[in-house]
């Protein structure tokens, strides 16, 4: 199980530095979804052999792992599995909209801010580390905040304006903030995840 989340983290790692590579101008989106899809096979592998150690005590004895753990590592799959569906989301938005160079500046800033918080997340997932753990708690609001805040300025500043363009534009902004919330939000989780542990 530990290097089914390992595989699935490193690989969600990935398509977040691809996705944040797409507001510069370098998007590949086919490789985002497909590594989309590696870690949706992974997610089903680790979530049947967690399922069946669940069920069995014998097989959760013989990967060394008490019920809390499972209970812990089949929340961290699912996590692990949204925030790579969120990255895939962003980058097709990314793909079909086309932004200003301000907007993707801002939209840049943000995501890369929830990506180091996700390798302080998992790091501290790794490590059990409560403290850690407690500061990616602690922080999730001003990330949150930080993508209402612009979903806010880019609406006032365009609403008024009536082209279609424009339209699709701004409902491919709300795709997007609403799915980096959405990644931050399950950062959160797995950090909660962490304080739990014994």
């Amino acid at each position: 199980i530990g290097t089914i989340i390992r595989r699935m983290d490193i690989i969600t790692r990935a398509m977040m530095e691809d996705t944040i590579l797409c507001y510069r101008g370098h998007c590949n989106y086919e490789s985002i979804h497909n590594r989309d899809f590696d870690v949706n096979r992974l997610y089903f592998l680790g979530y049947r052999v967690l399922k069946n150690a669940m069920k069995n005590p014998r097989i959760a004895k013989s990967l060394g792992i008490d019920s809390w753990q499972l209970h812990s590592d089949i929340i961290t799959i699912l996590r692990l599995e949204k925030i790579a569906d969120r990255q895939k989301r962003i980058a097709r938005y990314l793909c079909t909209a086309n932004f200003e160079r301000a907007t993707l500046a801002e939209l840049d800033k943000i995501h890369t801010d929830i990506s180091e918080a996700y390798n302080e997340v998992m790091k501290s997932y790794y490590n059990q580390d409560k403290k850690a753990a407690i500061g990616i708690e602690v922080t999730n609001k001003d990330r949150t905040s930080a993508c209402d805040k612009f979903l806010e300025r880019y609406t006032n500043m365009h609403a008024s304006t009536k082209s279609k363009t424009a339209n699709s534009n701004l409902v491919a902004i709300a795709k997007i903030v609403e799915n980096l919330k959405a990644t931050a939000v399950e950062l959160r989780n797995i950090a909660r995840t962490v304080l739990c542990y014994e």
